[in-house]
Order: structure tokens, then C-alpha cells, then sequence
């Protein structure tokens, strides 16, 4: 799916899809607080034989798409087996809850591809989310390092820590200290010198450096299920608003309006 621009996307009135799938276009709609509709909803406003006929109802249960994929059922902690008829009535039904989900909370991504998905509807829930070049620019540091002065000799094994110096992670944690980090769990590779693989690694050390620094962190898994749940997330604030309640929360927001100016930092 192409993703619409969010003044679009909060103008549409609903979504018409023949499936609940999941993409960044159908968690836009669901931080927007719009229903899903299916096609039948579209026939059975051609069906009524009078202007006078009501509308269907776009928000009931009867609107929505009976086809849903797997993935929200295991999302949601079921099996994939798990009906339609068990779901739809209490999780894909608009929810004004979700247009404020991530209200004072900005995120902050080192996987390109998690923040170019999240900065398509973490807005929409009133949160907002930010990138951080670490991860590749280490890469690329040390890629053309090894370049550098190994050419013509065996390539050794690298790790997370000669990717990422400590250094290096202490800075991303003082720039990112009021911000909860989101990311997707690398998935461990070979000891290969290739781009991904270093990518995997230093993902892998700075995940962990943040875990060992308290900063609050959340898969991205998480984020979903919070959007389709339609619950906050149960992750501590950071450390900008611990102990300070409502001045906190302002605090916190402050730092997300001003985040907004700079998307990628």
C-alpha cells in the first residue's frame, strides 16, 4: 500500500480493504481512529433501494473485514487459527483511545527500516519519532577501515564492540536519555565481514549498551500490539520525566516539540 499523507489520512472517513492485513497504511488508519471497512459495507450501501434507507454503520462490527491475517493473532498472544468472530469485536473497531497513545512519548529508531515504517503512524497515535545514524555510520567507519589496512589479508572476525565503541554508546544515550528506544531484535548471523552482518552485530551491542543503561526500550512487535490493543505501552518514562508527574509529562513534551524540527539526529 501507498501511505496517504497524514492530513489525508485524518480527513478519510474509513478504510476500505477486502482483508485485515497488516501494513503501515492499516496501523495509520487505527492511530487515526478510523474504522476498517470491507467490501460488503460498499455493496450494501448500493443495495438500499431508497435515499431514506439509513447507511450502513461503518463503526459495527458487521462492516468490518471477516478475512484476517495470522499475524494478528499471534500479535495478540493467540493461535493463527484463531477466528475472525474472536477478534473483530473488541480490537479492529475505531478506538479514540488510539489517537493519543503515544501522547508525550517520543521514540527514537537505529534501524532505518523500523523508523521509516513507525514515522508513518506514530504521529497519527500524538507521538513522535526520531532517527539515529549510529548503527550505519559505525558500519561504514569500520568497513572502510578494515579497507584501509587490510587489503590483501584474511579478514578477521569482528564484534558488536568493534563496531560500536563504548564511547560512541555513551553519546547516543545522552542524546537519547528522554526518548525510548523501539527496535526490531537482530537476528544472529554468521561471523561473515559483510554490511548486514555488521549491521546485526552493532544493532545487537547497542540494544543490549541501552538495556544495561536502563533507557526505556520496546520492540517494535510491542508498539504494535499497543496500537491494535489500544493500550498504552507498560515501558518506565524516561528518565526526563521520572519523579516529576504532570511537570514530567510537560517536560517530556517540550522535548517532543522541539523533536519535530529535527527528524533525524
Amino acid at each position: 500500500h501507498t501511505l496517504l499523507p497524514t492530513h489525508i489520512l485524518r480527513l478519510a472517513s474509513f478504510l476500505v480493504a477486502p482483508e485485515i492485513i497488516p501494513t503501515p497504511l492499516l496501523m495509520a488508519v487505527m492511530c487515526a481512529s478510523k474504522p476498517v471497512v470491507g467490501y460488503q459495507f460498499l455493496e450494501n450501501i448500493l443495495a438500499r433501494i431508497s435515499p431514506k434507507v439509513p447507511l450502513p454503520d461503518p463503526t459495527s462490527t458487521l462492516s468490518t473485514p471477516k478475512k484476517i491475517h495470522a499475524f494478528f493473532s499471534s500479535l495478540l498472544g493467540g493461535t493463527a487459527s484463531a477466528s475472525a468472530d474472536q477478534l473483530l469485536p473488541s480490537v479492529f473497531l475505531a478506538r479514540s483511545e488510539r489517537s493519543t497513545l503515544f501522547s508525550f512519548t517520543t521514540f527514537v529508531a537505529a534501524q532505518r527500516a523500523v523508523f521509516d515504517e513507525l514515522k508513518a503512524y506514530i504521529p497519527l497515535a500524538d507521538g513522535h519519532i526520531v532517527f539515529d545514524d549510529i548503527i550505519s555510520q559505525s558500519v561504514s567507519a569500520i568497513a572502510s577501515a578494515n579497507k584501509a589496512g587490510q587489503d590483501g589479508k584474511a579478514a578477521t572476525a569482528i564484534t558488536g564492540n568493534d563496531i560500536i565503541n563504548h564511547s560512541t554508546i555513551d553519546s547516543f544515550y545522552l542524546r537519547h536519555s528522554h526518548r525510548v528506544l523501539v527496535y526490531i531484535p537482530p537476528k544472529d548471523k554468521s561471523n561473515s565481514s559483510s554490511s548486514s552482518s555488521l549491521d546485526t552485530k552493532a544493532a545487537a551491542t547497542l540494544i543490549a549498551a541501552m538495556g544495561q543503561k536502563k533507557l526505556p526500550s520496546v520492540e517494535y512487535t510491542s508498539v504494535l500490539s499497543a496500537i491494535v490493543r489500544a493500550r498504552k505501552l507498560d515501558i518506565p518514562l524516561p528518565s526526563a520525566t521520572r519523579g516529576g508527574g504532570a511537570a514530567g509529562n510537560q517536560q517530556l513534551g517540550g522535548k517532543r516539540a522541539r523533536d519535530s524540527n529535527n527528524e533525524a539526529l
